[in-house]
């Protein structure tokens, strides 16, 4: 997540943060190694690791 971050509010009034794929990457990474150092990942990280399965990442 850059300090480009376009935000805005859903209906619902959570929060949308538009993340790059290499953020998607970046975080799926550190919750990978959290798990292996037995450490909790913050949420947020796990949240954007979410935002894609991490070995069917499409381009188009």
């Amino acid at each position: 997540m850059t300090a480009t971050d376009h935000r805005a509010l859903t209906t619902t009034g959570k929060r949308v943060v538009k993340v790059s794929r290499a953020d998607v990457v970046a975080a799926q990474t550190r919750v990978q190694a959290d798990r292996l150092l037995g450490r909790k990942t913050p949420e947020v990280i796990a949240r954007v690791a979410a935002a894609a399965p991490s070995d069917r990442w499409t381009e188009r």
